[in-house]
């Protein structure tokens, strides 16, 4: 008996401790971070008697010492220090927006409890929530560090991003569903049951059906929202109806949100255009079409009415946030805004509140229920949208972490709870989240005159089923967040909407509003649009490489052009420099005419001359050839060389002269007139020529013989000569006259007189010769002047060469020494 009983005892204890170690491996501390949206409104702060840092102490010890639901705001230091910062999104400090989310945090609590799970949650904004989140996704499926806070396992996000995340593989799908699993958003041609619908979000219009702060016999307001066109009348009627008080505006408000892109994208699309076009090859936005534009610039057009010789305005453009805007519309300073459809709340509630502006009993001021001032109606054309939650890939406690999305969309008090608050509607409870939205305004709600509460009901489960079925989701695209969601392109659309706010005062209205959607459409199609990144690319190189390439093509241009000039210099040249061999060896040629003939003709007349005249004739002869032949040789050098030694010019003068002289005595021994002198300037000796020095000397001995031969006895001057830029040499001859046939080169005289001089002398035309010879060498034609015809007029202070019957000259390539 007593081994039975510790047989039993063994088994009993054994049973136990294998129980508590199931129970132990099934809740190994296990820990959840949830990263969520504010959905309920901000909670006020009371400092009386307390600090806002005690306040957050006392917030700490309900939700992190008797519960098992930690808020990350508050207990990490880097966050906590920013809960005293404006947050501009609501319009309040950081730390009224987390107080204020006193009922999820119970949910949260009720099922960290029933789940043994410790739940760490973290509320987001929903500018940061995007970029914070891909970068913890992403760091987390990397398997790096994220910083003080914890990785998400779930989190909200927009509807919008789904797609981003999906295509990015840091989300986690739902692998199998079963008939009873919640709804779950599947990505076409990407994902199957990515993320679980949490939030969906419809834009009604709410205005005031009469303004709360005109009198009793104001005209009341009847919104007609069939389509644009006629919610615009109905705002210019009223408008001019409105005597006693002035009517206010509707309200567009288009600070820097989201809701500069969710406004606008209803506008396109009730004209008939479509924002974003798909196909399997591209997507792209389209926002010039004149369908996408109607709508905008009929509002700019129609943005104000005239009344008592004024501008009236029937439509605002404030640049502020939504929640200002919102604040204003309370206070009946506009008359109409778009709003979440759970918005009817908090304007119940301000209504209601005591002490508003409406609830202050004044002469002729009408009273009456909530539901005599407040109207809701459907927009023509509006966007579909939400929120989502999705379990972030690489968490450690996957299972769990469904479970507590399904929770958060399916619990039936938190559902209720979320539907009573201003914002957004549960996306899973399609069939009690308007009758927990009524409910929310309490037992003692302001019904519709004659109308009851399950009336009420049905009327606003009408407005919700037409704007779900009026309303139009986006496509799924990837860039959506990273795109049409970032800061520059909200900035492009914010301009959209100042073009439209500028209204047609000048008549430029459509001008501005399409310009401005040409650079919104060209801005975000550089960035989605394959086509249209192609196609900037392809003008980013062509404005990069146009200039190179220019460049580039201007030099070859340049290369090429200095390629064919050196040909054609050197092909020029080559025919200087032949035409100047021609020309030398004529003048050569020349030169052993004169001397054979010589020869010859004193070789015939020997017998009358002694021995004495024939030995200095054959010196002469002699002395002629030997510096015939060494002016042959040093021109030949130079024609080979191309100017190959630079010379005086007066030595090159008087080496002319000599050769000259030996010519002459040669040409004519018997002759008994003297020979001319020759002067040099002075200044001469400071210059030499730089190119063919010998050609000169050849040019030069061939006047000077000429001259010599003409007359005897009188005096030849050589000079500097400048005219203009052009710089030489000037020969004078003084009772001399050069009667050979060089008139065709005379300046200034005809072709008729010319040529009757030409015959008048039968001398070989040696002029001519002078001519080609400078012209080859030096590129310049000389020129020869015979005064005593040709009056030529002197510089003033030339009086001596006044006396002179010709002038030579000729333009030299000289440099001074």
């Amino acid at each position: 008996m007593i081994l039975k009983l510790a047989i039993g005892l063994l088994f009993f204890l054994l049973l136990g401790s294998f129980s508590v170690a199931r129970e132990s491996e099934q809740n190994p501390n296990r820990v959840l971070t949830l990263w969520l949206m504010p959905s309920e409104p901000p909670k006020s702060i009371s400092t009386v008697g307390k600090t806002v840092a005690e306040d957050i102490a006392e917030f700490d010890k309900k939700f992190c010492e008797r519960c098992p639901v930690t808020v990350i705001n508050t207990t990490i230091p880097f966050y906590r220090n920013q809960l005293i910062a404006w947050n501009p999104e609501f319009a309040v400090p950081s730390w009224a927006m987390i107080k204020g989310q006193g009922a999820v945090l119970e949910a949260l609590t009720q099922f960290a409890k029933a789940h043994k799970v410790q739940i760490k949650v973290k509320f987001v904004s929903w500018g940061r929530a995007f970029g914070d989140l891909r970068e913890a996704a992403t760091k987390l499926q990397k398997g790096e560090l994220l910083g003080v806070e914890p990785f998400p396992d779930v989190a909200q996000i927009g509807s919008t991003w789904v797609t981003f995340f999906a295509k990015n593989n840091l989300l986690i799908p739902l692998e199998r569903s079963s008939d009873h699993e919640p709804v779950w958003r599947n990505i076409p041609d990407i994902m199957l049951r990515a993320s679980i619908r949490y939030t969906d979000d419809f834009r009604p219009i709410y205005f005031w059906k009469r303004n709360p702060l005109a009198s009793e016999n104001s005209a009341p307001f009847e919104l007609k929202t069939d389509t644009w066109e006629n919610l615009i009348r109905s705002l210019r009627d009223h408008a001019k109806q409105s005597n006693d008080y002035p009517s206010p505006p509707m309200v567009l408000q288009i600070g820097r949100s989201p809701d500069l892109l969710h406004n606008f994208a209803p506008l396109v699309w009730e004209g008939g255009g479509d924002l974003l076009r798909t196909n399997p090859s591209r997507t792209y936005i389209e926002l010039t079409e004149p369908d996408a534009l109607k709508t905008p610039i009929l509002l700019a057009e129609n943005s104000t009415v005239e009344k008592e010789g004024r501008p009236y305005p029937i439509l605002a453009f404030p640049e502020m946030s939504t929640e200002e805007a919102t604040n204003h519309f309370l206070q009946g300073e506009y008359i109409a805004i778009f709003k979440p459809a759970g918005f009817i709340k908090r304007w119940y509630e301000e209504f209601k509140k005591p002490g508003a502006p409406f609830q202050t009993s004044r002469p002729g001021k009408p009273s009456g229920n909530f539901w005599d001032y407040a109207g809701v109606a459907i927009s023509p054309t509006t966007f579909k949208g939400g929120s989502d939650l999705m379990i972030v890939r690489g968490t450690k406690e996957k299972d769990l972490a469904f479970d507590l999305a399904r929770f958060l969309v399916t619990d039936d008090q938190y559902t209720s709870t979320l539907a009573s608050y201003e914002g957004y509607l549960p996306a899973q409870k399609k069939e009690t989240r308007v009758k927990s939205l009524i409910a929310s305004l309490g037992n003692d709600i302001d019904l519709p005159v004659g109308k009851d509460r399950d009336f009420l009901i049905r009327e606003y489960e009408n407005l919700i089923d037409q704007a779900e079925k009026r309303g139009k989701e986006y496509p799924y695209i990837d860039s959506f967040p990273t795109v049409l969601e970032s800061p520059d392109i909200l900035e492009h659309f914010q301009r959209l909407w100042l073009r439209m706010g500028q209204g047609n005062a000048d008549g430029s209205a459509r001008e501005r509003i399409t310009a401005a959607a040409e650079e919104t459409e060209q801005a975000i199609n550089q960035r989605i649009d394959p086509v249209t990144i192609r196609d900037t690319k392809r003008k980013e190189a062509i404005r990069y490489w146009w200039p190179i390439l220019a460049l580039t093509a201007l030099l070859v241009m340049l290369v090429v052009l200095s390629a064919l000039l050196y040909i054609l210099y050197q092909r020029n040249r080559i025919q200087a420099l032949d035409r100047l061999k021609q020309v030398s060896a004529n003048i050569l040629r020349r030169r052993d005419f004169v001397l054979s003939s010589r020869s010859i003709a004193w070789f015939r007349d020997s017998g009358r001359f002694s021995k004495d005249d024939i030995v200095r004739l054959t010196d002469l002869l002699i002395d002629l050839r030997r510096k015939t032949i060494t002016l042959e040789r040093e021109i030949q050098q130079e024609i080979c060389q191309e100017s190959y030694a630079n010379k005086k010019v007066d030595e090159l003068i008087r080496q002319a002269w000599e050769i000259a002289k030996s010519q002459y005595a040669v040409a004519d021994p018997s002759a008994t007139r003297d020979v001319p002198e020759l002067h040099l300037d002075s200044g001469l000796c400071r210059w030499q020529v730089s190119s063919f020095p010998n050609v000169l000397v050849a040019a030069l001995q061939e006047w000077f013989y000429n001259c010599m031969k003409a007359n005897a006895g009188g005096q030849i001057t050589v000079v500097f000569w400048q005219k203009k830029r052009k710089i030489g040499i000037r020969v004078i001859s003084r009772n001399l006259f050069i009667k050979s046939r060089i008139a065709p080169f005379l300046s200034g005289w005809t072709p008729e007189r010319a040529n009757a001089f030409a015959n008048q002398s039968g001398e070989i035309q040696a002029f001519s010769l002078i001519v080609d010879l400078c012209t080859a060498a030096f590129g310049s034609r000389p020129e020869y002047f015979w005064l005593m015809e040709n009056n030529y007029e002197f510089p003033p202070g030339d009086e001596e060469q006044k006396s002179a019957q010709s002038l030579f000259e000729i333009s030299l390539p000289m440099a001074r020494l």
